[in-house]
């Protein structure tokens, strides 16, 4: 059995045809945004919009199939999310409402750690992993507390083959919460769990160099 040793960074590259499935935790605070004339802060209209910042953390990596990717303890602390969106219709249900958005995500590698998305990459930025659209439904009750499902459709994956491609699955689900700041109510938390699964075909890896100074993986092939 083959085995790839991970060196300071979150990455598991596949051989060929593996099929593959994992879980990913999401947390990140939430800033909602009024659209002109809505000055009601605990009802959604549309044109509202929200976004994730800081920065949202993963809290946890998952593998659910023998020789599924893995994300060492270390490395997944330097992954990051942003996801920001815009109310696309509002419909109300028994006790609240069911509000859609649609909007964009980005998945990317916190080379310093300081929680600021930087560009280039390389030794001095950050590194963009998957970046793409959302579409997402929260359910509210009265209450604004939410409970949201959606789907993530990535349109651009890795800016370098040594991460692993989120998207190679051909989709992306989560399911989650999102809990109002009771001392802000412009402010909230959402919780998630992210789901990615099916059929990839990654090119099994030789001995690949140090990124930039070093700071991102050297994958080695064992026996």
């Amino acid at each position: 059995m083959r085995k790839y040793l991970l060196i300071a960074a979150a990455v598991m590259l596949l051989a060929p045809n593996s099929a593959f499935a994992w879980i990913a935790g999401f947390q990140g605070t939430v800033n909602n945004v009024k659209g002109p004339g809505n000055m009601n802060p605990l009802i959604a209209e549309v044109g509202d919009s929200f976004n994730v910042a800081p920065p949202g953390i993963f809290t946890s990596w998952t593998e659910n199939l023998p020789g599924d990717p893995q994300l060492l303890n270390a490395d997944l602390a330097k992954y990051r999310f942003f996801m920001d969106g815009t109310v696309m219709s509002v419909t109300p249900v028994p006790g609240g409402a069911t509000v859609h958005y649609d909007g964009n995500y980005r998945i990317w590698y916190d080379n310093d750690m300081d929680s600021i998305w930087d560009t280039p990459p390389g030794p001095n930025g950050d590194w963009s992993v998957s970046y793409g659209t959302l579409s997402m439904d929260i359910v509210f009750n009265n209450m604004g507390v939410g409970s949201a499902t959606g789907h993530l459709a990535q349109l651009t994956g890795p800016e370098h083959p040594v991460f692993y491609d989120f998207g190679t699955a051909g989709w992306i689900t989560f399911a989650g919460t999102y809990a109002p700041n009771p001392q802000n109510p412009a402010q909230g938390t959402f919780s998630s769990d992210v789901t990615g699964g099916g059929i990839t075909n990654i090119p099994e890896p030789g001995t690949l160099a140090l990124l930039g100074l070093g700071v991102l993986p050297l994958i080695r092939r064992r026996k």
